[in-house]
């Protein structure tokens, strides 16, 4: 990530993932954050819950360009369980 900055300074970076792919994109991009990267955006679809509700908050307040696109009838949106203690991202 370090070499594409120094060749790219100006350019955005926006993290996208669909399904298991969306959890992996908040995944890697929070990481990327905390470990001083920027990231622009994330975009994620039909995205399963990742973390607790700390988790998603955390995010929260670290990536505010965060937009979570879902489809009612998508079952994985709906997994992990929220009696599990599993949140979406407040978005």
């Amino acid at each position: 990530m370090n070499n594409l900055r120094q060749k790219y300074p100006t350019k955005d970076v926006v993290m996208t993932g669909a399904s298991l792919g969306a959890a992996l994109a908040t995944i890697a991009a929070i990481e990327i954050h905390t470990n001083g990267g920027k990231i622009s955006e994330l975009h994620t679809w039909g995205s399963p819950r990742v973390g607790n509700s700390y988790f998603a908050q955390f995010v929260k307040t670290r990536l505010p360009n965060t937009l979570r696109v879902v489809h009612n009838r998508d079952i994985v949106p709906h997994v992990p369980l929220i009696s599990q203690d599993y949140h979406h991202l407040p978005y």
